[in-house]
């Protein structure tokens, strides 16, 4: 496996992370109405969707480069 390959794997299960993340915190911001858990569901959905960026970001540049 590439390096090139290792790190879009690797930024994926990053991203499925923090989208996970951001619903269970979403969740138990539902269960308990306490502000910080609503704050950590917002931290993981924009952490999430900065990594797709960063993820096409890499893909683009990547293409020129041979790692």
């Amino acid at each position: 496996m590439s390096l090139r390959a290792f790190h879009i794997i690797f930024i994926i299960f990053a991203m499925l992370l923090s989208f996970g993340f951001a619903v269970w915190a979403y969740e138990n911001y539902q269960a308990q109405k306490e502000t910080s858990e609503l704050l950590l569901a917002i931290a993981g959905g924009v952490t999430g969707f900065g990594l797709i960026v960063y993820e096409i970001w890499f893909f683009r540049k990547s293409r020129r480069i041979i790692l």
